[in-house]
């Protein structure tokens, strides 16, 4: 059975709804603001990054003394170092002493620790920060008995020249990352504040 049409029905069209308003944070993915935050964000992390690693790569250890002697009775033996220069500076000394007990004393900067002291066997000594000349003077004062030593000095230093690539680069990229960072929060505040007001129609 088929249906006749009202001829007096009016077909009334549904409402469009219009179209509602999106969020910034919605299209804040992916825009400007965005990219200028992590760019600022990658900037900053790659100054840093390369600074710190730089120091890993500048600092170095290389022995420096390594000397085996005998010092007979009331006998001296004096040996020197000169620190390298443009650098920061660290010395480790290590003494081994078999037979009758020996004085150290040591001239330098940073050496008011080791003058006089006696080593009855073994010593290990550090002087940081370390400059320029050292001069370390062994003394056998053990009546008619001699002593067989062995002397080695560390040094562990930094060439400061290696820092300065990576220095520039900081001073270069952490002002510009950070003013981007923030430059990209501050839009993307006052995007969600301008949403909330016109969600409350204001």
């Amino acid at each position: 059975m088929v249906k006749k049409k009202d001829p007096n029905h009016v077909t009334k069209a549904c409402p469009k709804k219009p179209n509602a308003q999106v969020p910034y944070h919605f299209y804040w993915h992916g825009n400007r603001v965005q990219r200028r935050f992590y760019v600022g964000l990658i900037l900053l992390s790659l100054g840093v990054t390369l600074f710190f690693s730089s120091f890993l790569i500048a600092t170095k250890t290389d022995t420096v003394i390594d000397s085996s002697f005998v010092l007979e009775p009331s006998e001296e033996y004096v040996t020197g170092y000169h620190t390298r220069i443009i650098t920061i500076s660290s010395l480790t000394g290590e003494v081994v002493v078999d037979g009758v007990g020996v004085y150290l004393t040591a001239y330098g900067f940073n050496t008011k620790h080791l003058r006089n002291v006696f080593i009855n066997q073994n010593l290990s000594f550090k002087i940081n920060r370390a400059n320029d000349l050292y001069t370390f003077t062994f003394e056998n004062t053990g009546g008619n008995l001699q002593s067989s030593i062995k002397f080695t000095l560390k040094e562990r230093w930094m060439d400061i020249r290696l820092l300065i690539p990576a220095f520039i680069t900081l001073l270069i990229s952490a002002p510009v990352g950070t003013v981007l960072i923030v430059t990209g929060l501050r839009k993307k505040t006052k995007g969600k504040r301008e949403d909330s007001l016109k969600s409350a129609g204001v």
